[in-house]
């Protein structure tokens, strides 16, 4: 085995090694970090996707409860029963902006550096995560759905008037 005695090969060669490990070190906590970030992110979206689903269930059933009153009451319960669509709306529409207003923990991560965004801006051009994509598809899905149930009720009272 041969030494280098001038101490500058072995000085040199540890120092690259402590570099080498330093590096890949600096790589793994950099790659730890995104899998916590990642982790933190798969959380929150299950808990949306939690939550929005049990706020459109509610928003859904009290449509159908809507749907059974006015098949009992017929036309004389059409005021009850709109004013309890004329609710469900506006709770449709709540529910619609705390979609828009919510910021996921991905969103930082995602955003692109050159790609700066205000924050203001219509939802079609941003980049949104898939929770809040399928919130908006079912808010609006059971919107249309309270639009028609409205129509057809206010429809049938004034048919009867004619």
């Amino acid at each position: 085995m041969r030494q280098d005695l001038s101490g500058d090969g072995c000085n040199g060669q540890m120092s690259n090694d402590e570099g080498n490990f330093t590096n890949k070190k600096s790589t793994y906590s950099v790659d730890f970090a995104r899998m916590k970030i990642e982790n933190a992110t798969l959380k929150e979206s299950r808990d949306n996707v939690e939550h929005l689903t049990s706020a459109i269930h509610k928003l859904r059933i009290s449509l159908l409860k809507a749907v059974q009153d006015y098949a009992t009451l017929g036309s004389s319960g059409s005021s009850t029963v709109i004013k309890l669509v004329d609710d469900i709306i506006a709770d449709v529409n709540v529910l619609k902006i705390a979609l828009g207003s919510c910021l996921p923990v991905s969103w930082s991560a995602e955003a692109k550096p050159e790609d700066p965004t205000d924050g203001c801006g219509d939802f079609a051009s941003e980049k949104l995560d898939f929770v809040s994509a399928a919130g908006f598809e079912m808010v609006e899905l059971l919107m249309l759905a309270a639009q028609i149930l409205k129509e057809n009720i206010i429809g049938k009272s004034f048919s009867l008037f004619a």
